[in-house]
């Protein structure tokens, strides 16, 4: 469907145009001043800003500077920490699954998809950050979508998803929160903030919960801790340092895929009757864990050098380590094996720490007829990764069984019979010695390390109605692989890529409350696969298109974002099995493989009264496929996970006045068009009910809020954007006050 519309040419010559009639339009401008005599620190720190409910104002994500949304001709959705506590959301997924083209996994809090791509880079305070997404701390969580290589560096051209964490106050207060929800589920939660003198503030924050599920052999524990202090001892100087421990245990669950495969024989030899599908049966049995931990200190600085140039410093250190002990179900197999279910077990685990350093300079001036903000920068970063696993063959892989249903045995391993509850750390001690796959144990060493230069200037004409954004990256990102059995690096594990990322976007104020853009960007990601032969693929490119409109309008009542988009992922390899068969030798790729998605995103948020607020949300990708491909079997293979359309509301209402005066009445529906979970297998159209109820009163002299939120009202049963059943209907109960 993509002879149906075509950005590139409508966007290029919308810009053209821009280009031609531009140097008209400054000469016929007086010179404007520069929107502020004094570059304010404030403007960098958007956790401040005002609020209206669900909607934001500004965003700092996008441009590195905290601007009005409706200034910024890039596409940005914002989640709101109202949004999140309203929504009960425990995991930073569950309220992403609200906004447009944005689709998360019910059991993988990191698989998250924009626009069709999987999102590589989630940022915490603008920093890469790999696990633990919890809702713990957070201000507000901020989507920037398209290409944007330009600010953030590696990403897929979808877009970045970047969450703020709440900073310290000079205004002193304490927050506590209890909460009771289904399948026992407890949490609770305090933190403080105020300040120490008139130069120095402080917050701290902590946070414990315990959880089963409606799946047997099930658990969830988890714990936060934080803290963080702002030092102020000028209007010139701004310094905030924070640190911050998230860990987790809870059980892994891979059990749908084998669901999918309608293998019922297979299944009803591991499941106990009645539920063949695995949706109430946790595969990996009580032995199965997933445990996560984060330590994180970021540092940021900002000094204002003069009246119009500010230096910041962006500083992160972090360690993320993870180990799992696993049981999944993949696939129904084919060929020789076919009537068998392949089962991979597996004890996996990644010791991860990094450091990234970002130093900018920020000016504004005036030149002629146009006003210039002017951002130079330098970004750095260093990640070392230890895995270990069964050697250099099988990388981190543990060996894979295959299950037969017709004699309920693994063939390579006859005398481990499959059972429910399957016993993993058994399994593991069986194959423990296994050599053919290598040594166990062997630690994967990978280091990544990259250098970014970027300059970016936005540009204000007409009395800053209409704004030009133009500027370029230069990112370097140099790959080392190594083996602890081996005595030195092949070249081919040491791989050097490099490009320069551009970005361009117009937007022109129709009038003080609406305005139209249109933006071009660029973006980059490393690429290490290298073929038997030595041939390295080269770096995966990304192009983005977009046009759209933009409003704040009707006294501010109302905020939105419509947009149609084109985005090309290009250089994507594939594995070429055919050749690896003939030739003898893997891998073999086919390279310059490209991919493409078409599409339309609605974010609205309304409020009709004061006491009334809607947040609708739509997409439509009528493209989402491969469009090129030197396999040309490949070529219109359509994306997996990814519905054609997606439908979101949320709205809320507080009484008013009367005796019921502060109830608050909410709740919500997603809904989705069906999907490919694999290239033969498409859901059915699904949806969810979410209810809320929120009362405030007075217990023991105390304002305390009660809420309670009914999750999946109707207990529908679907997939949830994945390969993972949701949960069943959920109940939660919380109390919350703050002095």
């Amino acid at each position: 469907m993509s002879s149906l519309l075509s950005l590139r040419p409508l966007l290029g010559g919308v810009i053209t145009a821009w280009l031609g009639v531009c140097p008209h339009l400054a000469a016929q401008t007086a010179t404007p001043a520069p929107k502020d005599d004094i570059i304010n620190l404030a403007a960098f720190d958007v956790s401040a800003a005002k609020m209206t409910g669900y909607r934001a104002a500004n965003a700092v994500t996008a441009t590195g500077i905290g601007t009005d949304i409706i200034d910024t001709p890039i596409a940005i959705n914002v989640v709101t920490g109202e949004f999140l506590q309203d929504t009960a959301a425990f995991e930073l997924r569950q309220a992403l699954d609200f906004a447009p083209g944005v689709r998360t996994q019910e059991n993988n809090e990191s698989r998250i998809r924009v626009r069709g791509f999987d999102a590589l880079s989630l940022l915490r305070n603008g920093h890469y950050r790999r696990q633990l997404f919890a809702s713990w701390n957070i201000d507000r969580i901020e989507v920037i979508k398209g290409a944007t290589a330009i600010f953030h560096g590696s990403n897929r051209p979808g877009g970045i998803i970047n969450y703020l964490t709440r900073k310290p106050s000079f205004t002193g207060s304490t927050e506590a929160k209890v909460l009771v929800a289904s399948h026992e589920h407890y949490r609770t939660e305090v933190s403080t903030t105020g300040p120490v003198n008139d130069q120095l503030a402080y917050r701290v924050g902590a946070g414990a919960y315990t959880a089963g599920g409606f799946r047997d052999f099930w658990h969830n524990r988890g714990n936060y801790a934080a803290g963080a202090v702002t030092y102020r001892p000028n209007a010139k100087v701004d310094i905030t340092a924070e640190y911050e421990h998230v860990s987790q245990n809870i059980s892994d669950q891979q059990s749908t895929e084998l669901f999918v495969t309608n293998n019922q024989l297979a299944l009803a030899r591991i499941y106990p009757a009645g539920d063949p599908s695995g949706f109430n049966y946790n595969l990996g049995g009580p032995d199965s864990f997933r445990k996560y931990s984060t330590d994180t200190l970021d540092l940021d600085v900002r000094l204002r050098l003069t009246d119009r140039i500010v230096y910041r410093l962006e500083a992160n250190v972090a360690e993320d380590n993870f180990r799992v002990l696993r049981t999944q179900g993949t696939r129904e197999n084919a060929g020789a094996n076919a009537g068998t279910v392949t089962i991979r077990f597996g004890d996996y685990a990644n010791y991860r720490d990094s450091w990234d350093i970002k130093n900018s300079l920020i000016g504004q001036f005036a030149l002629g007829a146009s006003a210039h903000t002017v951002m130079l920068g330098h970004q750095s970063n260093e990640t070392r990764q230890r895995t270990p696993g069964f050697g250099r063959k099988n990388g981190r892989d543990g060996p894979n069984f295959r299950y037969n249903p017709t004699t309920g045995a693994f063939p390579e391993f006859p005398t481990l019979a499959p059972q429910y509850p399957l016993k993993g750390l058994a399994l593991l001690e069986g194959i423990g010695n296994r050599t053919a796959d290598g040594v166990w144990n062997d630690n994967r060493r990978i280091k990544e390390i990259s250098n970014a230069y970027y300059l970016i200037d936005t540009v204000d004409l007409m009395s800053a109605r209409l704004k030009v954004m133009a500027g370029a990256r230069y990112t370097q990102i140099r790959r080392t692989l190594a083996w602890d059995s081996l005595p030195a690096i092949a070249t081919a594990d040491s791989i050097v890529q490099d490009r320069v990322t551009p970005q361009f976007a117009l937007l022109y104020k129709l009038n003080p409350e609406w305005s139209v853009f249109a933006t071009y960007s660029q973006s980059l990601e490393p690429q290490n696969q290298v073929d038997a032969d030595g041939n390295a693929a080269g770096p995966v490119e990304g192009a983005g298109y977009e046009i759209g409109i933009k409003a704040d309008a009707f006294e501010r009542r109302l905020a939105a974002t419509l947009s149609l988009f084109e985005i090309e992922r290009s250089n994507t390899a594939t594995r070429d099995t055919v050749r690896e068969a003939q030739v003898g030798r893997s891998p073999l790729f086919f390279f310059g493989n490209t991919e493409t998605v078409q599409g339309f995103e609605a974010d609205i948020a309304y409020n009709p009264t004061n006491a009334w607020q809607v947040l609708l949300t739509y997409t439509w990708l009528w493209q989402s496929e491969t469009t090129a491909a030197q396999d040309p079997t490949r070529i219109g293979t359509p994306f997996t996970l990814t519905p054609e359309e997606t439908f979101n509301v949320w709205t809320k209402y507080v009484v008013p006045s009367g005796p019921a005066k502060g109830l608050e009445l909410g709740g919500g529906l997603r809904w989705d068009g069906g999907y490919l979970l694999t290239a033969l297998i498409k859901t059915g159209a699904s949806h969810r009910f979410d209810l809320l109820v929120r009362y405030p009163l007075t217990l023991a002299g105390r304002r305390v809020s009660l809420s309670a939120n009914l999750n999946n009202v109707s207990d529908e049963k679907n997939l949830g954007g994945g390969l993972n059943w949701t949960n069943p209907r959920e109940f939660t109960l919380s109390a919350s006050t703050r002095f």
